[in-house]
């Protein structure tokens, strides 16, 4: 094919691709079959009770019910950070590991869940004061984890919370 046909051939081909992209955005806001518009609302992460005892187990599921793929650390590794509710109704960022400089620590990869699918693991309910090695015991009071989960489509990772519940007093 001389060099003139292939251009041709190439430009023609892109168009297809637009034409039909511009098809499904014209779809009364329907999604594009696999899209991951609208991915986070469809990610859960959700704790088994509302109201736990003080040092007692949460037991976390991260639920995809999405379209897609996704990706995300399973177990304390893969909480972003804790979130308190102050006395002010504000969010108190603490913290579920270690951080550097205090602490360094290896974690495996992300795990796959598919569409459909969940994973669950269990939280110590251990705050890391200010990132360092001490640790105490979650005061009681209202809490959200913040998790990250990686999005293939858009090749990012991006933020999703738990529900809210409570550490009763002891």
């Amino acid at each position: 094919m001389n060099a003139p046909k292939r251009i041709v051939t190439v430009v023609f081909i892109i168009g297809i691709f637009m034409i039909s992209d511009l098809a499904w955005s014209g779809l009364g806001g329907r999604e594009k079959p696999g899209s991951t518009a609208g991915l986070s609302e469809n990610i859960h992460v959700t704790t088994e009770k509302q109201e736990y005892r003080p040092g007692e187990i949460v037991k976390v599921t991260i639920r995809n019910q999405s379209g897609g793929i996704i990706s995300c650390h399973v177990g304390v590794e893969g909480i972003k950070h804790i979130e308190k509710k102050t006395a002010e109704g504000n969010w108190e960022k603490l913290f579920a590991m270690c951080q550097p400089p205090h602490c360094f620590f290896d974690i495996g990869p992300p795990q796959e869940i598919r569409a459909g699918e969940f994973k669950v693991f269990d939280w110590k309910p251990l705050i890391y004061v200010n990132g360092t090695a001490k640790v105490v015991q979650a005061s009681p009071g209202e809490y959200r984890l913040l998790l990250l989960y990686h999005d293939r489509q858009r090749k990012e990772w991006r933020p999703v919370y738990s529900n809210v519940f409570s550490i009763g007093a002891p």
